[in-house]
């Protein structure tokens, strides 16, 4: 039914962009479910090409005259299985035993339009799955990754919908995606992450999600900006963002020589102003990073003067364990430890991965004052 096979597999896997192996492991797959459609569901199937052609195979398997077919018993269940009395007669081979195997040939094509058909539809079908997980793996190993995109439509709920060059891929970014106060028009080029991807098998594509909230967005801009982040001079350690209003970033370098935070700000703040124009100016705070909990912890306040801290494993709420990190700050260093609305300290939290607990420990005359946690200084700032 299907002749000069290579052809067939060089024209599906130019046509659909799928290699040849996985090509040739779908038409095995398409002849082996037409032959249970059309033949025998029970049997059991096999698909030579070695000689350019695709030869069909059913292949019986010899069982005691005493088997039952079992539909529920898979474990005992023998696909193809044909009893020896009943295969001795229909073969007329008296030397056949259990356990023997009969290989018969089938011609497709003996089976007119119905098994015509039906060849084909599994062949479209396995085709399609296997591009399906072919793209799937593909954008997969792209999660992460800055692409640009295309805006061609905003929906009702303000899901974009975006072009990215590929028709068998459908790319959103959802409203939650977007950076606060960002609205686009149809047209527009916009560029962000890919941040999660799934099949959609009812009109089989591929769905791309994309960010532009996500951490690893922030990270992408800087490798952008910064040819040392990229040449591995400098080490973009912990990124802290609150989307749209503030981040934080930790840094090191490799090189003695190299001072990585000028580096990530470049001459003038000329490269962090970049990535900043690129995030609706969002403010960008660079710290160095350090393996020292308490010496991190410290950077990560900046610009608050921290005079000392101490660590220590709590309980949450839950019961489950916690790092906690009790900071004694001097009271005229508290607000700048709090930040606006509490964001400073929010960004060393999450930069850090400690609860950070702001302890007075002085007002501006050095008068001993009692310790506050940091929401008992939070609410009283509030009230």
């Amino acid at each position: 039914m299907m002749e000069n096979i290579e052809s067939v597999i060089d024209a599906i896997s130019t046509d659909r962009g799928i290699d040849k192996e996985r090509v040739e492991l779908a038409l095995r797959l398409a002849f082996i479910k037409t032959g249970k459609d059309v033949i025998n569901w029970r049997s059991k199937f096999d698909v030579d090409f070695s000689s350019g052609e695709a030869n069909l195979y059913e292949i019986l398997t010899v069982v005691g005259n005493g088997y039952r077919y079992n539909a529920k018993d898979a474990k005992n269940r023998v696909e193809g299985a044909i009893r020896l009395n009943e295969a001795i007669e229909k073969f007329e081979d008296s030397e056949l035993q259990v356990g023997d195997e009969i290989k018969i040939p089938h011609d497709l094509s003996k089976f007119g339009r119905y098994g015509a058909d039906a060849l084909s539809k599994n062949i479209e079908r396995q085709i399609d799955e296997f591009k399906g997980n072919s793209l799937y793996f593909r954008y997969k190993n792209r999660i992460g990754e800055k692409i640009q995109a295309k805006v061609v439509h905003v929906d009702s709920d303000e899901t974009t919908i975006l072009d990215i060059n590929d028709e068998d891929v459908k790319a959103v970014i959802k409203r939650r995606d977007r950076i606060k106060g960002e609205k686009y028009q149809v047209g527009e080029w916009i560029s962000a992450v890919i941040k999660y991807i799934k099949i959609d098998k009812e009109v089989n594509k591929l769905t791309v999600e994309l960010s532009r909230t996500n951490i690893k967005y922030l990270e992408s801009l800087f490798h952008l900006a910064v040819p040392e982040i990229k040449d591995g001079l400098v080490n973009l350690n912990a990124i802290a963002r609150i989307p749209g209003d503030r981040a934080k970033i930790a840094v090191s370098s490799n090189n003695p020589k190299v001072d990585p935070i000028s580096a990530v700000i470049g001459a003038k703040g000329s490269r962090v102003n970049s990535v900043s124009s690129e995030v609706k100016n969002e403010v960008i705070d660079c710290v160095n990073y350090s393996p020292i909990p308490e010496v991190f912890i410290k950077n990560s306040l900046s610009p608050a003067t921290v005079e000392n801290i101490k660590l220590t494993i709590e309980e949450d709420e839950e019961g489950a364990p916690i790092q906690v990190a009790y900071v004694n700050i001097d009271k005229t260093e508290r607000g700048k430890a709090i930040g606006r609305g509490g964001v400073n300290l929010r960004l060393a939290r999450m930069l850090t991965g400690y609860d950070i607990r702001l302890l007075t420990v002085g007002d501006d005359d050095n008068t001993p004052e009692k310790s506050a946690s940091a929401d008992e200084v939070l609410g009283a700032l509030f009230k």
